[in-house]
């Protein structure tokens, strides 16, 4: 049993494994010691917000809370300092991810758009525009893109995202799509159809620590190799892509 639980709305452990947060419906974030569940701390990380994700930084030192106020915060888990305040009101972040080194903090929208942050900075680094607000001169018909059409973006509110090395980040939408994005040259690297509703995706581990690891794709026990990924689907669907990005 947990002590000072309330109703709770997202749960992410340390990367450590020793301690477990979790953001209550009221904006709290509550932190627990997992070797006897006593509560640690209690944030004040959103108040009155419904947090939409949280996310701690590789090292464990930091969290980041995205909640429906449209904001993004990064507090210091040792002191509880608020470290910054990323204003992301025209996103509406929906989902966060830190790159494996903590520089870079990564957003999905509401909006379909796609947002790399400098974490020390508070900055947009790169932002991969989706297709909710299309711009002057596109030409979409049906869903599908026109050849005159500027944007590459998702069509649909961006729930998952996940850093794989190299400079790369996959983001996972609604509109049923996996995208695979260079973050330096905000270049679009590949797009993969996988069906209705994309909600998470994850990842074999690096083949240098351990280059199996367990997953279930389409109702089949398979084993991940460094490269490798799988997307759930709405549709209850674990669907597995074997090439690298």
């Amino acid at each position: 049993m947990l002590e000072g639980c309330s109703a709770i709305s997202f749960l992410a452990f340390c990367p450590a494994g020793c301690t477990l947060a979790g953001a209550g419906s009221l904006g709290d974030v509550f932190l627990w010691d997992l070797s006897g569940g006593a509560l640690l701390r209690v944030f004040a990380a959103s108040k009155g917000r419904y947090v939409d994700s949280l996310a701690f930084a590789p090292d464990g030192r930091s969290f980041a809370v995205a909640a429906d106020d449209s904001v993004v915060r990064r507090w210091a888990v040792g002191s509880g300092e608020l470290l910054s305040a990323l204003d992301s009101r025209a996103q509406m972040p929906l989902c966060l991810a830190f790159a494996p080194d903590g520089v870079q903090l990564a957003t999905g929208g509401y909006d379909a758009s796609v947002r790399v942050w400098d974490c020390a900075s508070g900055r947009a680094a790169a932002r991969f525009p989706g297709h909710d607000g299309l711009p002057v001169g596109c030409f979409c018909d049906g869903g599908e893109a026109d050849a005159q059409c500027p944007v590459v973006g998702h069509r649909g509110p961006v729930c998952a995202l996940r850093f794989c090395g190299g400079g790369v980040l996959l983001s996972a939408s609604y509109d049923g799509t996996c995208k695979a994005w260079r973050i330096a040259s905000r270049a679009l690297l590949r797009t993969v159809q996988l069906g209705p509703g994309v909600y998470s995706v994850a990842f074999g581990r690096d083949a240098a620590r351990d280059d199996k690891c367990a997953a279930f794709a389409m109702g089949q026990h398979a084993r991940l190799g460094h490269g490798s990924w799988v997307a759930a689907l709405e549709e209850g669907v674990a669907r597995m892509i074997l090439d690298r990005v």
